[in-house]
């Protein structure tokens, strides 16, 4: 019909399954588009392999004036988490990685935005280590609840691995909390090691970067200062203008 199209991916290819149905699509339908923009680095990749087309990397965007909010002054190390309760998203190792952070120091608590199948399993594995009193369920949250949490958090630990972007972390970073993440997916574009957080390749390496960020006061700090800075890429008015530039190029194409 003549009519230019792009592809925006938003997910990973991964597992294995979901690789194999996402070289059905771009097949099927994808690689008839005129441009492929995909979220992440990592998401480019494996764009790249389902296809063999180049995707432009274009990141989830964010308001990001609405988490930058004066941070609240509270006792001890607040842990805080935005995700949720799914098997995918592996919140267990939040529970794991609370228990470690206490043998550290025990002013240590967990606050977990989100619900979902998981919470029951969280709940009982919290009573069986013996950190049950020290976790705080919220359920499912508004974006201003969210805001709020992330005011009192100390920092925030996020257990998946596969995550095509994050936004969860972006927020964190925004409102100047540090993050404990894994070095996966499409985190590593939001988050440098030892800079804006910690960043683990394997679970027991998660619980371990949660208890030592939870002890260092003066890297959480570091971490801290350094989150907010460099985003300018992520402002939703930055997004935008470079989806509308991708726009401009499929029309081009048509020509």
């Amino acid at each position: 019909l003549g009519i230019p199209s792009i592809s925006t991916v938003h997910s990973l290819l991964r597992p294995w399954p979901v690789f194999l149905a996402g070289c059905a699509v771009f097949r099927l339908f994808s690689n008839r588009a005129d441009l492929v923009t995909a979220v992440s680095a990592a998401t480019a990749r494996d764009v790249k392999r389902a296809s063999g087309r180049d995707a432009v990397r274009i990141p989830n965007g964010l308001h990001l004036g609405d988490w930058r909010a004066p941070r609240r002054r509270t006792d001890g190390v607040r842990i805080a988490a935005v995700t949720r309760l799914a098997p995918k998203k592996s919140p267990i190792d939040l529970i794991h990685a609370l228990r470690e952070a206490r043998l550290r120091r025990s002013d240590v608590t967990l606050t977990v935005a989100g619900d979902g199948s998981e919470r029951p399993r969280l709940e009982k594995e919290a009573a069986r280590l013996g950190v049950r009193d020290h976790v705080h369920f919220l359920g499912a949250c508004s974006r201003e609840q969210v805001r709020r949490l992330l005011a009192d958090a100390s920092m925030l630990a996020h257990p998946g691995s596969m995550e095509a972007f994050g936004l969860a972390l972006l927020e964190a970073r925004a409102a100047g909390v540090p993050v404990v993440a894994m070095a996966a997916g499409g985190i590593p574009d939001l988050i440098t090691h030892r800079r804006h957080g910690l960043l683990a390749r394997t679970r027991k390496e998660f619980a371990a970067a949660v208890g030592e960020l939870a002890a260092d006061d003066g890297l959480r700090q570091e971490c801290a200062a350094m989150a907010p800075r460099g985003l300018d890429e992520f402002d939703w008015t930055r997004v935008v203008e470079r989806h509308e530039a991708v726009y401009v190029r499929a029309l081009e194409h048509v020509k």
